[in-house]
């Protein structure tokens, strides 16, 4: 009778050790906390690219910010404050990586805060030690990845055509921002032509030129390139990209599936 009553005592000792350890939850990591998804946005993410924003200011409006990252690790930092001073500072330099891989470090700035927590298509300024600003403002610390760095840091593949939806396509487009050049792969030649954003979600290609294969059939080819005569709109959701002409039907529809630099 004893030895049964050790034994229930043992049995729910340790059921009770393993509910504790079942219901402890899990530390939470660097990645995890701030920059909105797993892993390591240095291997993750396309950050190279271009971010803007207007950063709180103490004694001013605000600072209006453009960081430059380059694939290279060089960086270009312009800040300007806004109705203080009409001409813009200017940083350049290089920058490393913390270990996690999450936090950038602009090197030769010795006077304003240099780390930034790298999000998906977002920098997080953090202070002087490293850490995530608090308070009020805190949400207003984020600078965010221009559309024309967003387009230009993948390739976009075609997966629908006039509503049409296109299995194994090849079909393709890149977007070079630095020159607005746009150019892709049809069903057999390849192709050039120029872009143009204007005012709020609108876009432009002009001169689009194939190259002047043989192919045996370029209807959908031809029908490819000459919808981008007709597009006037885009939307960037994500990893979608969706041409149309107004608020029309899509007249395409691409995914980003590759980066453009490795």
């Amino acid at each position: 009778m004893k030895s049964d009553s050790m034994r229930i005592i043992c049995f729910l000792i340790c059921l009770a050790f393993l509910v504790q350890n079942c219901q402890s939850p899990k530390p939470e990591t660097e990645a995890e906390s701030g920059s909105g998804h797993t892993g390591s946005s240095q291997t993750s993410l396309d950050w190279q690219g271009t971010y803007t924003g207007v950063l709180p200011c103490a004694d001013c409006e605000g600072i209006e910010t453009i960081l430059i990252l380059n694939r290279n690790l060089k960086y270009t930092l312009s800040t300007r404050y806004i109705g203080k001073d009409e001409q813009a500072l200017q940083h350049t330099g290089a920058f490393t990586w913390n270990e996690a891989g999450s936090t950038i470090l602009l090197g030769g700035i010795d006077d304003g805060p240099s780390q930034y927590l790298v999000g998906e298509h977002m920098l997080i300024q953090l202070d002087r030690n490293g850490k995530e600003i608090t308070g009020n403002l805190s949400k207003q610390y984020v600078l965010m990845k221009t559309i024309e760095s967003r387009l230009a840091s993948v390739r976009w593949t075609l997966v629908e055509l006039m509503g049409k939806y296109l299995e194994h396509s090849a079909a393709h487009i890149r977007f070079d921002a630095d020159i607005n050049q746009i150019n892709g792969y049809g069903w057999c030649n390849t192709f050039t032509g120029n872009y143009k954003f204007l005012q709020g979600n609108q876009i432009t290609f002009t001169e689009m030129i194939p190259t002047s294969k043989i192919c045996p059939d370029t209807t959908i080819e031809k029908q490819f390139l000459n919808m981008f005569r007709a597009v006037d709109t885009y939307i960037l959701d994500n990893k979608v990209l969706t041409l149309s002409r107004g608020s029309a039907a899509p007249l395409a529809k691409f995914e980003a599936v590759k980066s453009v630099r490795q």
